[in-house]
Parts: C-alpha cells; sequence; structure tokens
C-alpha cells in the first residue's frame, strides 16, 4: 500500500469522516490525486462514501464525504493476564465490534499456552465473522514470565499459532500492546517517540522510537520493573532483590494507603480490581488536596519511580514520558513529585516532558489488535 493512501487511513481514523476536498486540503495534495487515492481505498473495502455534507447557503453540489469500512480489516486483539483474558474484534476506527472474557489457565506450559489461544481465537472468530468475511491477523499481548515461571518465547509462538490458525500472529508483552493503542487511538498520537511507563503489579516501559516499537535482541527491552533500586530489599519474581516493583506497585501503595491514610492495622488485599481502583484513585486525590500521610506515600513512590525514570531518560534521551495506571482522575499529583525527582538528577541541558493518563482496561486488547493493523497507518 501506498504511502499516501496510508496517510489518508490514518487520517479518517483520527479525525472521522471526510470529503475529497478536505482531505486534498489536509494533504496539500490536487484534487485529481486525492480523487485516485480515495477511489483506490473504496475499490478495497477500505472505505466507504457514507453520504452527503450538507452545507446550506452554499451553490453546488455538497460534497460526498468518505470514512472507513466497519468490518474491513478486522483483527482480533487478545490480552492475556494470569487470571482472565480478554479478546476484542476491531476495526481501523479503533471500534470494538466484538469482545469476550476467558479465564487464563493457571501456570501454563508453552504447549498448553497455543492450545488455549488457538481454541480461544478460532472459536471467537467463528462467532464473529461472516463466511465473506476474512480476518486479517491476531495480535497478542502476553505476560513475559507466564509460562511456568519461564520467559516466555513470543517469536516461536506466534509462528506456531500461525501455522495452527493459517493467519498472521504477532505477539508483544502487554505493555508493547498497550503502547500501540496509546500510538495510533490515545494521546501520544502527534509524538514521533516516547517512552509509556505503566504501573500496575510492576512497572512496564513501552518504548516508542521512529515510528516502531523498540524490543530488544531478548525481546526484553524497557524491563524497567527489574531495575535494582533498594540494594539487598525484598526478593524480586525474578530471583534479585531490592528490584523497582518490590518498592513501587498497585498493590503496595493500595497497602500502604489503608495502613497509613485509613489507619488499618492489618490490611488485608483488595477483593476486586475494582475495590484496588477504588482505593488508588481516593490515595491520589488525598494526596492532590495536601493530606500528609497520602502526600507522602505518593512522594515515597515517586522517589523511588524517579530513579528508574532518569535511567530511562539518560540512556534512551527520549524526553516525552507518559504514565499510566489506575490512580483515578487525580493521579496527576504524582508528576510535581517526579519533576523534583528527575531535575535533580538529568544531566545538565537535558529536560523531560511528563503526563499522566488513567489506565484504560480494554486497551491492552485494543493495542494488541494494532499490532496488525498498524500496517495501514502512518505518522502524519
Amino acid at each position: 500500500m501506498k504511502v499516501r493512501e496510508k496517510r489518508i487511513i490514518t487520517l479518517l481514523s483520527r479525525y472521522g469522516a471526510l470529503s475529497k476536498k478536505e482531505l486534498a486540503e489536509r494533504e496539500s495534495i490536487s484534487w485529481a490525486t486525492a480523487v485516485k487515492s480515495v477511489a483506490r481505498l473504496e475499490k478495497e473495502g477500505i472505505i466507504q462514501s457514507i453520504g452527503v455534507n450538507a452545507q446550506p447557503g452554499t451553490t453546488g453540489k455538497n460534497p460526498i464525504v468518505y470514512d472507513l469500512a466497519e468490518r474491513h480489516p478486522l483483527a482480533i486483539g487478545i490480552d492475556v493476564t494470569a487470571a482472565q483474558t480478554r479478546l476484542v474484534m476491531t476495526n481501523l476506527k479503533h471500534t470494538i465490534v466484538a469482545q469476550q472474557m476467558r479465564q487464563t489457565p493457571k501456570h501454563p506450559n508453552a504447549e498448553q499456552l497455543v492450545e488455549f489461544l488457538a481454541e480461544c481465537s478460532l472459536i471467537f472468530a467463528q462467532q464473529h465473522l461472516s463466511e465473506e468475511e476474512r480476518l486479517q491477523g491476531i495480535g497478542i499481548g502476553l505476560p513475559v514470565w507466564l509460562t511456568s515461571g519461564a520467559h516466555t518465547p513470543f517469536f516461536s509462538l506466534a509462528k506456531t499459532l500461525e501455522s495452527r490458525l493459517q493467519t498472521a500472529v504477532r505477539i508483544e508483552n502487554n505493555i508493547r500492546a498497550y503502547t500501540m493503542y496509546v500510538k495510533w487511538a490515545g494521546p501520544a498520537f502527534s509524538l514521533q517517540n516516547f517512552l509509556l511507563i505503566s504501573l500496575r503489579n510492576g512497572v512496564g516501559t513501552g518504548i516508542f522510537y521512529q515510528g516502531d516499537l523498540i524490543r530488544g535482541t531478548h525481546e526484553m527491552a524497557g524491563e524497567l520493573s527489574h531495575l535494582p533500586v533498594a540494594g539487598r530489599g525484598k526478593r524480586c519474581r525474578c530471583g534479585q532483590r531490592g528490584c523497582l516493583e518490590t518498592v513501587v506497585n498497585a498493590h503496595l501503595l493500595y497497602r500502604e494507603y489503608l495502613r497509613k491514610v485509613k489507619e488499618v492495622l492489618r490490611p488485608a488485599p483488595p477483593e476486586t480490581e475494582a475495590d484496588l481502583r477504588k482505593g488508588l484513585a481516593e490515595l491520589f486525590t488525598f494526596a492532590k488536596q495536601g493530606q500528609p500521610e497520602a502526600a507522602a506515600i505518593v512522594q515515597q513512590a515517586a522517589a523511588h519511580l524517579g530513579q528508574g525514570l532518569v535511567v530511562l531518560l539518560k540512556v534512551l534521551d527520549i524526553p516525552d514520558l507518559l504514565l499510566t495506571a489506575d490512580f483515578g482522575p487525580d493521579g496527576d499529583a504524582i508528576i510535581p513529585d517526579l519533576y523534583q525527582e528527575t531535575g535533580t538528577r538529568l544531566l545538565p541541558g537535558t529536560q523531560c516532558l511528563l503526563h499522566y493518563y488513567p489506565l484504560e482496561q480494554d486497551g491492552f486488547a485494543r493495542g494488541a489488535a494494532l499490532l496488525i493493523l498498524k500496517d495501514y497507518f502512518t505518522t502524519l
């Protein structure tokens, strides 16, 4: 597909229905070029005319407007966590046309994981695709340490699933899948390069640079969660001690909130994910309001997280940094503390731009689908 056609698809995906004239003006191309590009995309079934844009008070014909097709191309996105697996079917408009939740098998080996993913995908596709429709592919977001305590072999899993399912399969870790969602359907659309930090059970990192993800030779680029920051501290699930995720994670923040703000002597783990999100949102709201104990918890988290961010910023020199977490609408209360931590540690003359965005739970599966659909988009 030509870059010009990708740009038209990207414009329609970002801004919605447009006329040929509007496309020509936004792209600074001739009317004839716009007409040819739209005709090719319409012939392929990727875009369709949806009517006219009535313009009262003007002479001449009302312009025909075009939008992306609802059901071509379609991709499945799968987000796998230790407890649940979410499947979505989505399109170039980022619309979820079908979704489903499944329970993830506990501690699967590689063969069991393949069986589970193949079964989920086949049943889901059969339920939601007509006989005339063809799937563009399947994108999957997986935890790095899902398969029986070993590093999940993404490449070999993808090849095995491609053979089983007879369609394209691409696999990344969960945070890289979410990075694709943030880039093509979220707040990082206008950014050429950025770092995405997620704070959940651990600290995930997505690195987007010059149009694509940075993965590393062993698919382990950005494993900020396992950066040692606490000396001989608590043992981490990776086997090391004092990793960043042992001193700052969502469950630790929740426990500290109950203990120091709510004054619960023996805090119990949250019964549901909703309880966890509610508690974290309350913590950050109190911190933003200046409640001393809550503010101290957030400052301590920023002190630990800031150490890791400084390493990333010094090594990669990518100044736009997006933090996403279940901290609620006041989660940006941590941003001033992070600026204070990073400001004292960065090299002279360097700076960073920090932003907070609440976590969107379906963004992981939608981002997984974008591992396939990203081939239709390009930077504007």
